[in-house]
Formats: structure tokens, sequence, C-alpha cells
């Protein structure tokens, strides 16, 4: 048979422990040390250079007293990315806060991609947020833009 549980508002990772007859499963849980109430997104707007660039964002985890929360998974990721997005990956995502709230990441371009949509006078943008794993919170708008020749 099937056994479920639901877990809300943990502050403290608990380990679960299942068994039937000589099947045995342990899983540990990471939980974020507070109440998440906002992601905060720096900086704002993001202008890069040239193709091999590589911007630094951070993003902040905050409970609903603004303090910083340990522990929350983040990932970052293109919004509705378009044909004058570069395509791009986000080091430590999915990424865990620090004792800060913080979860810094480095966009790296695709230069193949990023030198034929941002080059020859075309212009770059896109929009960047970070999310909590697993659920629907996510942080205000990093827009990017390029001023690539």
């Amino acid at each position: 048979g099937n056994a479920f549980a639901t877990l809300t508002q943990a502050l403290q990772g608990p380990t679960i422990m299942a068994s039937s007859g000589a099947a045995t499963k342990s899983l540990t849980l990471t939980a974020a040390t507070g109440l998440l109430s906002t992601i905060s997104l720096s900086p704002n707007l993001i202008t890069f250079m040239n193709c091999t660039d590589m911007p630094q964002l951070t993003a902040t985890a905050l409970d609903p007293d603004g303090n910083p929360i340990q522990g929350v998974s983040i990932e970052f990721f293109f919004v509705n990315p378009g044909m004058s997005t570069p395509n791009g990956s986000f080091s430590n995502s999915p990424g865990q806060s620090d004792v800060m709230g913080e979860v810094p990441t480095t966009l790296t371009f695709v230069v193949t991609d990023c030198q034929s949509k941002c080059g020859s006078g075309n212009t770059c943008t896109g929009t960047i947020r970070a999310r909590n794993i697993g659920q629907t919170l996510e942080s205000n708008n990093a827009t990017l833009i390029d001023a690539v020749n």
C-alpha cells in the first residue's frame, strides 16, 4: 500500500523512515530556518558588453519581517525566452541559501548563440527571475540587455 503525509512550515529537516516487510527506506528532508515570504533578485539591470561576459546575480530569501532565511532551495531561469534572448546557463542553480539568505549565481552565455543573436547591430534582451523549488514564489525581474557591437 501507499502512505501519505503532509509536512508544512517545518523549520528543521526531518528524517522519515518507512518499512514494509523486509524493505526499509530512509529519507532526510532539508528545511529552511524560517517562513519564506519574499525572494529578492539583484541587480535589477544587467548590461553585458560581450558574449564572454559572465554576469553575477544574487537571490535573497527573506521571511515576512525581512530577515534572511537559510536553507531555501532556489533556482534561476529566463522568463519566456524569445528570439532575442541569448541561451545561457546559471551556476549553482538550484542552490541552497546561506546564513545571509543568499544564493549567488553566474550566468554563462552559449557564446556562438549569443554572437549570432546579439552581434551585428542586433539587440538582445531577457528577463531573469529566481524561484524556490517546488513552490510558486518568484522574485522580482532582473532585466538583461546587451551592449554588444
